[in-house]
Parts: structure tokens; C-alpha cells; sequence
């Protein structure tokens, strides 16, 4: 029989509830949980272990946040800020192992229609910004999103890019991948 977990919650210390819900996220992300307690016994400047007492806490109890938003640097919690940014702000302080479970990295393959020849930039990140497409019966998807930015951008006219091979401005294709761990694609999943 399947034991029942309790969850418990974060206490708002004002208008924290930006950064609430981007701790409450990663709390119930198992793999990154257990990262932040393997790395917060070897790294006591990261953020790790402020996470790891967090984390402990929140299994027993409605925890407070006051050690993480010290460490956080955030001194104004009566005022809302991104929680996309502070999501970014805690990947960048967190131990390696911890952040790399949230990256990805998106690949731009700039194609010349000229001379064909390609060039490739590789991009981590930890999040990507999707554009709502416009629907008619007003459900957004996900997956349409993904597929937008994906698209393949041309650029040509006024628009063209310089390609070294050629020396010039020529008519260039950009095509765009994502990689995420084990899933890698230029298409959604269908």
C-alpha cells in the first residue's frame, strides 16, 4: 500500500510568493532535491545548503524562506519581483550538479544560400521564452509555442546576413533545435 505524503507549504514573508512558487517547484523536482543534498555537504558557499535546510523543513512542516531570501540578497520582500529571473538567480547560485538539471541548450545552425555553408552557435539556458500564438478558440498550447519558436527564420532583402565564405551579405536560413538531456528536437513531439 502507497504511504500518503503530506505536503506542507512556504509562509509568505510579505510578497514573496514570486519566489514561493519557484521554490516549491524545484522542492517537488525529485532529482533536483537530491542534487542540492549531495552538493550542500561539499559546498557551503552555494546556495545548496540554504535550499537542502529548506527542503528538510518543508517535508515536516509550512516553512519559512528567510535563510534563502537572505542568501538571495533580497532585502525588500514587500515588493513582487519575476519569478522567472529569481528561478534563473537561484540556478545561477546553486551547485553545478543542481543547475544542470534544469539546461538545456538551444542550437542555432545559420545555413548561407549561396555557398551552403552552415555555422552552428550553441546556447545553454535554463528556461525559454515562448510566444502565445493567437487561437481563435482562445486555448493556448504549449506545444504550439515550442513549434513557433522553432521555426526556421529566413532571412533575405534588406535582411540578408554576412557570410564569411562569400565575404558578402547573402540571402541565410536559421534553423533552431532544442536539446534537453535526452530529448532533442527541431520538431515537438508529435
Amino acid at each position: 500500500m502507497k504511504q500518503d505524503i503530506k505536503y506542507h507549504g512556504l509562509k509568505n514573508q510579505g510578497a514573496t510568493c514570486y519566489l514561493n512558487s519557484v521554490l516549491q517547484v524545484l522542492f517537488m523536482t525529485t532529482e533536483f532535491r537530491e542534487a542540492v543534498e549531495r552538493c550542500s555537504k561539499h559546498s557551503e558557499d552555494a546556495l545548496d545548503v540554504q535550499l537542502h535546510t529548506l527542503f528538510e523543513s518543508l517535508k515536516k512542516k509550512t516553512s519559512e524562506t528567510t535563510e534563502v531570501t537572505r542568501k538571495l540578497g533580497i532585502e525588500k520582500v514587500i515588493e513582487q519581483q519575476d519569478a522567472g529571473q529569481y528561478f534563473e538567480k537561484i540556478l545561477s547560485l546553486v551547485s553545478d550538479e543542481a543547475s544542470k538539471i534544469f539546461e538545456g541548450h538551444l542550437i542555432h545552425r545559420t545555413i548561407c544560400c549561396k555557398c551552403d555553408s552552415e555555422t552552428e552557435d550553441d546556447v545553454p539556458f535554463w528556461f525559454l521564452s515562448l510566444p502565445l500564438m493567437d487561437s481563435s478558440d482562445k486555448h493556448y498550447s504549449v506545444v504550439d509555442g515550442i513549434q513557433e519558436f522553432l521555426k526556421d527564420v529566413e532571412f533575405d532583402g534588406d535582411d540578408q546576413l554576412y557570410c564569411e565564405n562569400c565575404d558578402d551579405k547573402c540571402d541565410t536560413t536559421v534553423v533552431s533545435k532544442v536539446e534537453l538531456g535526452l530529448f532533442t528536437s527541431n520538431k515537438v513531439l508529435s
